[in-house]
């Protein structure tokens, strides 16, 4: 199997280095074969982090799109979904802030295997997940959020924010033209089509742990916002039985 991660980051190289290392070691050890291509906004020396990594642990297979200025995360995950290899066979996704472990990601890969799902989420609200230190507003609106989505969109997953995810090329290639999100609201855009274009989507639990390092680039009443102009748009565009 040739996985592939995109991952974006704006400002995270205190944290690429250490994130990077990490997930080769673990998709090593899960015999897959490994692609990484990474968006990054903001300081050059996140990519000056990334290529020292790659030399220092013969990382051959790395791609960086990089820009000075911010795109949004909506856009940045858009930016890296269109350009993912055409040989790989899923695509991988996580913050790049290590709020993700990448050594749980066996159970991603078990339940893409065993359950012949398209899209496997790493969720904080399943049985076994544990979460540490996420500032209570952020797991407020996280909360709030997907329950709203539950009913408003009849999405079953209980963590449509969440960012860390495994999913199948193909589901990749037809459902990023129809994305419109710029900001953090890409994350539910991208379920709430693939839901409605029938899509089978597991959860598996994660451990989420708040950043130690930089700061969030997520922005209370702008996330806030992003999320209710999505709600209007999601409306229009949901397929009627």
């Amino acid at each position: 199997m040739i996985v592939e991660a995109v991952i974006t980051a704006y400002n995270e190289e205190e944290n690429l280095g250490e994130l990077f290392s990490r997930l080769n070691a673990a998709l090593r050890k899960l015999g897959v074969t490994a692609k990484f291509l990474f968006v990054v906004d903001g300081n050059h020396r996140g990519v000056e982090v990334l290529e020292e990594t790659a030399r220092r642990e013969d990382i051959k297979d790395l791609r960086i799109i990089y820009s000075e200025v911010p795109a949004g995360a909506g856009r940045a995950c858009r930016t890296g979904l269109e350009n993912i290899s055409k040989d790989c066979d899923c695509v991988l996704m996580m913050d790049a802030d290590l709020n993700h472990q990448p050594e749980e990601l066996g159970y991603f890969f078990d339940a893409l295997k065993g359950t012949g799902a398209d899209i496997v989420i790493g969720s904080r609200y399943v049985k076994g997940a544990r979460i540490y230190g996420m500032p209570a507003w952020k797991l407020f609106l996280s909360k709030r959020v997907n329950d709203f989505l539950t009913v408003f969109a009849a999405l079953r997953v209980r963590d449509k924010t969440s960012g860390y995810r495994l999913i199948r090329r193909g589901v990749v290639e037809k459902i990023t033209p129809l994305l419109a999100a710029k900001k953090f609201d890409f994350y539910v855009e991208f379920l709430a089509r693939a839901h409605w274009l029938g899509y089978a989507m597991r959860e598996v639990p994660i451990t989420f742990i708040n950043r130690k390092r930089g700061f969030s680039k997520m922005k209370k009443l702008d996330t806030l916002f992003s999320y209710l102009k999505l709600f209007f748009r999601i409306k229009k565009i949901e397929p009627r039985n």
